[in-house]
């Protein structure tokens, strides 16, 4: 029999610190060649004005992630994914989950592990550059960084930073002067002059 979790059976089991260490070794064996992962499929949604993906992978476990991406959607979510696993051994369907929190999460783990990995080890304060769905779970799991003693956020819209003031357990500067502050930083880094 196959189990199904939705989104909220999916947070009351996904959490930062079980997920962060397990998207390490995942993109450890995707980097070393042990994941099967061909480039995902998308196919327009023209008449919607959407997108529907589909993300099959072979490490071990057998799955694929289903997503659709409306970007003109208001008041719901701009995307939607399930992801199905599958025993890799018969074909036979395992479970079927909710993935957009999935993806929200699984995300923001892969830039926390880039963050511990690539991060100077004197470093003191984290930027997080916009203030959509992904700012906002990158932030949530700011707490399993450590060493950071503040944060600056960029945005576009300068409304977006009242939920970072209050979700934070650091201090969080939106600023004007701490968006160019993040800005500048990235753009050094990109040029290569390395972050202070």
């Amino acid at each position: 029999m196959m189990d199904v979790f939705d989104e909220p059976a999916v947070q009351q089991r996904l959490r930062y610190q079980d997920l962060i260490p397990a998207i390490a070794d995942a993109l450890a064996a995707l980097s070393s060649g042990k994941v099967v992962q061909p480039v995902r499929a998308v196919l327009p949604v023209a008449p919607h004005h959407g997108f529907f993906a589909v993300m099959p992978a072979y490490a071990g476990a057998l799955g694929a992630k289903l997503v659709t991406f409306y970007p003109q959607n208001v008041g719901i979510h701009t995307h939607h994914a399930v992801i199905v696993l599958f025993k890799a051994e018969t074909g036979e369907p395992l479970a079927m989950m909710d993935g957009r929190l999935i993806t929200e999460m699984r995300t923001a783990a892969a830039s926390a592990v880039a963050t511990q990995r690539l991060a100077r080890a004197d470093a003191s304060v984290l930027a997080i550059l916009g203030s959509g769905v992904q700012a906002k779970s990158h932030l949530r799991d700011a707490g399993s960084l450590p060493g950071h003693t503040s944060m600056r956020s960029a945005q576009p819209a300068p409304t977006g930073a009242n939920w970072m003031t209050i979700s934070s357990p650091r201090p969080v500067s939106s600023s004007t002067r701490a968006r160019r502050h993040c800005v500048n930083r990235v753009t050094s880094l990109r040029q290569g002059g390395g972050a202070r």
